[in-house]
């Protein structure tokens, strides 16, 4: 049948008319099924899109008191910074003074501690000379009772240094020293003559 239509079509000057019509019809009949996908795939696409808005809305509602608290959160992180920093350059200012005032304090301490040191220093060595006189004196108030006599005690202590007062041993060694001088004086004049 094919074969007589395609002879008929060629008489009448429509070759591949026949074959072009079914192309078109089954062309048209696809066109037909993807408008209809399409359709329900935009249909589809809608009932999530309104889903979609309906969610949204229904979050708007619940999110809207939590943006709402969230704006009042930053203003106040806000105000609180702007405290902080306010506080904070009052607290370094004070920092530097207080510092200042340390480092004042610590040299004044320093100062003070050199003075007692120094003083220290000077009462030790003052007691020291204290006791020193104090011997001195003592030895002095013996060798008067020496000299003066009449204590049976410094007297025993006289005979067992073999000397009366230290004034007349020292004298003694005096006189021995220019004795010997005298006498390695004369040597030496001897050996030098000799």
């Amino acid at each position: 049948m094919s074969a007589s239509l395609s002879e008929m079509e060629a008489r009448g000057g429509v070759s591949g008319y026949y074959t072009n019509k079914e192309t078109l019809e089954k062309v048209s009949e696809r066109k037909s099924e993807l408008d209809e996908e399409k359709g329900k795939t935009l249909n589809e696409i809608s009932g999530i899109i309104q889903n979609l808005i309906s969610t949204i809305n229904s979050k708007k509602g619940t999110l809207a008191p939590v943006i709402q608290e969230l704006r009042t959160l930053r203003s106040r992180a806000s105000d609180l910074e702007s405290e902080y920093h306010d506080k904070k350059r009052l607290y370094d200012a004070t920092m530097v003074g207080i510092d200042s005032d340390a480092v004042q304090l610590e040299q004044e301490v320093k100062g003070y501690r050199q003075d007692i040191s120094n003083d220290q220093s000077r009462f030790h060595y003052l007691s020291t000379m204290i006791n020193l006189t104090d011997i001195n004196q003592e030895r002095i108030l013996q060798e008067m009772k020496s000299y003066i006599g009449g204590d049976d005690l410094i007297e025993v202590q006289q005979k067992a240094r073999g000397f009366k007062t230290y004034r007349d041993y020292y004298n003694k060694k005096i006189a021995e020293q220019e004795n010997h001088g005298r006498n390695l004086r004369e040597q030496q004049k001897d050996i030098k003559v000799g």
